[in-house]
């Protein structure tokens, strides 16, 4: 798991932060109906977009990266491998959160609203 981290960058930690967050705040919603002002599904959306726009700029420092491959030691191919996988740990954090905030709201019961 560090190992990940460390891959992904240091934007990696504010976003298992959130991540927990997001989280924790499903599990509490779906043991608590109705109650906590934080909304789940926003927190997730936010660690999901979040690790998304860290991917795609990872993808961007990749494909510079490899365009400058004739003054490095490694190879473009080389390069592309090693960076495409850093670049997608970010992605993979995000949808592994959203995956687990949704599978934990789709627990908990239906929110009714009442009119008058």
């Amino acid at each position: 798991m560090l190992q990940f981290m460390r891959a992904g960058g240091f934007m990696m930690w504010p976003l298992l932060v959130m991540g927990v967050v997001a989280i924790t705040a499903s599990v509490r919603r779906l043991l608590h109906p109705g109650e906590g002002a934080l909304d789940p599904s926003k927190l997730a959306s936010a660690v999901l977009t979040g690790s998304i726009g860290w991917c795609l700029l990872g993808l961007v420092m990749v494909t510079r990266a490899a365009g400058d491959a004739d003054s490095m030691t490694l190879s473009r191919s080389t390069i592309l491998v090693i960076g495409l996988g850093e670049a997608l740990c970010p992605a993979v954090l995000g949808l592994t959160v959203f995956a687990i905030v949704g599978a934990i709201s789709s627990l908990s019961p239906a929110q009714t609203t009442r009119t008058v």
